[in-house]
């Protein structure tokens, strides 16, 4: 008898210990992802190559992709359009890079750059968009010979 009158109290308390326990690891993996996006905002700010500058952005949009789109878009259009900058003009960029590896690192920046637009697009509904993204992405990287193993270990994160 004892034991069935504290039943409900218990239920009770492990209910609100479970819900702590939640809130505690939400906020611990909140915590975690910010302090990733303030290392990457820190990277930016230091950053001496345009190249670095792409990564960046491109991680950024890994970020924020679930949690803030409109600042995902935002990193992963910068990300393009310098991409695109390095691809068209590699000579007036850096004269310590060399050309040639300068405007392979901008179309690897622009093929993920389309890969996360693809799923941006992908995850507002969008499919056909996503599809042309996603298609762009396939023939930059088919041009750079990277095989489908590289990409599927990379997941569009550049390292």
């Amino acid at each position: 008898m004892t034991f069935n009158k504290y039943l409900p109290r218990w239920i009770f308390l492990l209910s609100n210990g479970g819900l702590l326990i939640s809130i505690l690891i939400t906020t611990c993996c909140l915590t975690n992802a910010q302090t990733k996006v303030d290392s990457l905002l820190n990277e930016l700010k230091t950053a001496k190559h345009d190249t670095t500058k792409i990564k960046v952005y491109n991680n950024l949009f890994l970020e924020y992709q679930f949690t803030d789109t409109s600042k995902a878009k935002k990193y992963v259009l910068l990300a393009l359009k310098l991409s695109k900058k390095i691809i068209s003009s590699p000579d007036d960029l850096s004269r310590t890079e060399g050309r040639e590896a300068l405007a392979k690192a901008g179309k690897k920046g622009a093929a993920n750059s389309y890969i996360h637009l693809g799923s941006f697009n992908k995850d507002k509904g969008n499919y056909k968009k996503a599809l042309k993204y996603y298609k762009k992405s396939l023939k930059i990287f088919e041009e750079l010979g990277t095989s489908s193993d590289d990409l599927s270990r990379t997941e569009g994160r550049e390292a």
